[in-house]
């Protein structure tokens, strides 16, 4: 398998608004160096979905709070869910193309994970970039016959609805 791609090799010109903000945390760590819980997922988890402050820790899982967050933030509607299976029925449905949301089994437990397509590696496998990969925001290679949905926001957020500063 080829190596896992940089950010640069993600950018992709005519990519959706919610890709690009994906993108611009490349990198983010849910730790912090002293090993407590990164402010900014915090503030995903907290401000993204219904998951309440007290119970969050830092291996809550964020994946679908950085898509809320992401989403939101480029002004559509978001399953506002800490919940990855929330995006199963999230928007509607779309083929193959970079920035859906792709729903997949968690790996090495039950539930699920949510990413953002980013392209393919070759017929069977894509690169999905999302958070809370390989404890950050990182692309992982994922193969396409386990994939529950590909999903796509068609809802644009209310003008009253409150959004995060980008």
């Amino acid at each position: 398998m080829t190596d896992v791609p940089g950010r640069l090799a993600l950018e992709h010109p005519d990519a959706p608004p919610w890709y690009k903000l994906a993108l611009a945390d490349y990198g983010m760590r849910e730790l912090t160096k002293d090993g407590g819980l990164n402010p900014r997922v915090h503030a995903m988890l907290l401000n993204h979905t219904h998951f309440p402050d007290d119970l969050i820790r830092k291996d809550t899982a964020w994946c679908a709070a950085a898509m809320s967050s992401w989403i939101e933030r480029a002004g559509f509607k978001s399953a506002h869910s800490a919940s990855a299976a929330a995006y199963e029925k999230f928007g509607e449905a779309c083929d193959w193309k970079i920035g859906c949301v792709v729903v997949v089994p968690r790996t090495g437990g039950s539930g699920r994970h949510v990413t953002l397509y980013a392209g393919d590696v070759d017929a069977h496998t894509f690169i999905g970039y999302g958070g809370n990969q390989r404890n950050g925001c990182f692309p992982s290679f994922y193969p396409k016959l386990k994939v529950v949905a590909r999903r796509w926001p068609k809802e644009l957020l209310s003008a009253s609805a409150s959004r995060t500063p980008r």
